[in-house]
This record gives C-alpha cells, structure tokens and sequence, in this order.
C-alpha cells in the first residue's frame, strides 16, 4: 500500500478500512524486535505524520519502497 492513501484513512477516519489492514497484518504496530533489526540494519523509512500517529514505511534499498 502506499503510505499516503494509508496517511488519508487516517486522517478521514477509514476505520472500517483500518481495522481490515490490521486484521490481516497489512498494517502493523511496531514491536521491540522491528526497533532492534531497523536499528541493525540502519534502515531508512518514508514517514507521515497523522496526529497523535506517526505512520512509517520501510525503504526497500533495491526498491521504491
């Protein structure tokens, strides 16, 4: 998915939408274990801001995203 559609559910309050990506692990809160591998592998993300969130996406290096 791309981060911005993801950004605008949010912001329009798709929570229908939401619900069915976080049921399927589409989307995902991240735990300790993400926080050590993106610090290990010094990962780079896109990142929004959609108040109180913060919605990030990793970048694949041999990717757009």
């Amino acid at each position: 998915f791309d981060l911005v559609e993801i950004a605008s559910a949010f912001m329009e309050d798709e929570s229908e939408w939401i619900s069915k990506l976080l049921q399927e692990k589409k989307l995902t809160m991240p735990e300790i274990n993400d926080a050590e591998r993106w610090f290990g592998d010094n990962q780079e993300f896109w990142a929004v801001v959609v108040a109180p969130w913060v919605l990030i996406q990793e970048i694949d290096p041999g990717g757009d995203g």
